[in-house]
C-alpha cells in the first residue's frame, strides 16, 4: 500500500507539472466605457478597397457587406471595404448602442483634368467623383489663343467649352489643347466720290479702318470752281486733304458757280454779225477788242472805234 501511495503522489506531481506547461488562451480586457476608436485611412478609389485601421482583438464589426452579422476584427487590425457603406464597431459582447462607433466609406473614381498652353480647364488636376455621380468642366482660351480640341479618355470630343461626365463608373481623363488665334481680317471702309458733273470722275478708295484717304483734286466743270468735298450733298467742306473714314460712305464734290463776263458787239446800223466774247472770273474781265467786221451803214462814214454807247458818248475802245 505504501508503495502504491508513493507512486500515486509521483504521478500527481507529474500531471501538475504538465498542466503548468500548457499554453493558456489570453483575452484582452474589454473597456468598461466608451466606443471603439478606429482610423478611417482611405475611401474606395478606382475600385481599390477603402481601409479602416486600428482594430483590436476585443472589437467586432458589421456592415451591409457582411449581412449585418457581427464579425471578429481581422488579424493585423486593418479592415478593407470593397463597396460604399457604413461600418459599425463595438467591443465583443457589448450590446449598448451608445458604445458603438461607425465609419462611412465612399466609392470614388478619379477624373484627371489638364490643359495645354494658351488656356485653362476648371476644375484642374485630379478630381474625385462619387460613383454614379457627375462633374462638369469649363474650358477657356487665353487672350490671343483659341480652343483647338478637347479629348476625353484620349478620344476627341471636338471644341467644347463645357463638358460633363455623368453617371461616373470608371476613372477618366479630360484634356484641352489650344492654338494661337487667327487674327481677324482687318475692317475696311470704301469711300466713293460723287463728282456732280466734274471731270475726271475719281475712282473709289478702300482702306483699312484707321487709315486715311487722300482726297482727289484737279476736278473741273464748266463755269464752276471746285471747292472740295463734303460728307453730305451740299454740306460743309472737309477742311483737310486727308480724310479718315469711320464707315463706308460717299463724299460729294462742292462747286462754286463762277462769275461770267460777256462782251457783246452791236452793229449800230451796220450790217453783218460778230460773235460775243466770254470770260469767267478765273480768266479775268479784260478783253482784247477785235477788229470790226460789220459793214458800214449807208448814211455814216467808216468805222472809227468801239464805244459803250450808240451815240459815242460812252467809253471808247
Amino acid at each position: 500500500m505504501r508503495k502504491n501511495a508513493t507512486r500515486f503522489i509521483a504521478l500527481a506531481l507529474i500531471a501538475l507539472m504538465c498542466l503548468a506547461l500548457l499554453p493558456m488562451a489570453a483575452f484582452a480586457e474589454v473597456p468598461e466605457t466608451g466606443a471603439p476608436q478606429v482610423v478611417h485611412e482611405s475611401n474606395i478609389v478606382n475600385g481599390q478597397p477603402g481601409r479602416i485601421s486600428g482594430l483590436t482583438a476585443d472589437m467586432e464589426y458589421a456592415n451591409a457587406e457582411t449581412d449585418w452579422s457581427w464579425r471578429a476584427a481581422p488579424a493585423g487590425g486593418v479592415l478593407e471595404v470593397a463597396q460604399s457603406c457604413t461600418t459599425y464597431f463595438r467591443y465583443v459582447g457589448v450590446e449598448d448602442e451608445a458604445r458603438k462607433s461607425s465609419v462611412t466609406i465612399y466609392d470614388y473614381f478619379t477624373v484627371a483634368a489638364s490643359a495645354g498652353t494658351g488656356g485653362s480647364i476648371s476644375p484642374a488636376g485630379t478630381q474625385y467623383v462619387l460613383k454614379n455621380g457627375s462633374i462638369t468642366f469649363s474650358i477657356a482660351p487665353e487672350s490671343g489663343y483659341e480652343l483647338d480640341d478637347v479629348t476625353v479618355n484620349g478620344e476627341s470630343v471636338g471644341k467644347q467649352e463645357s463638358y460633363t461626365f455623368s453617371d461616373v463608373t470608371a476613372a477618366a481623363t479630360i484634356s484641352a489643347s489650344f492654338k494661337q488665334a487667327t487674327p481677324p481680317a482687318p475692317t475696311t471702309y470704301t469711300v466713293s466720290f460723287a463728282a456732280k458733273g466734274g471731270t475726271p470722275a475719281p475712282e473709289q478708295a478702300t482702306v483699312n479702318a484707321g487709315d486715311p484717304v487722300t482726297l482727289p483734286t484737279g476736278l473741273s466743270r464748266e463755269n464752276y470752281a471746285f471747292a472740295g468735298w463734303s460728307e453730305t450733298d451740299g454740306g460743309p467742306a472737309i477742311t483737310s486733304q486727308s480724310y479718315t473714314p469711320t464707315q463706308s460712305r460717299t463724299l460729294y464734290a462742292r462747286w462754286r458757280e463762277l462769275t461770267v463776263y460777256t462782251l457783246h458787239f452791236d452793229a449800230n446800223g451796220g450790217g453783218g454779225q460778230m460773235s460775243s466774247l466770254t470770260k469767267t472770273e478765273l480768266e479775268g474781265n479784260s478783253f482784247t477788242v477785235p477788229e470790226c467786221t460789220f459793214t458800214q451803214p449807208a448814211n455814216k462814214g467808216p468805222f472809227v472805234c468801239w464805244n459803250t454807247s450808240a451815240n459815242g458818248a460812252g467809253v471808247s475802245y
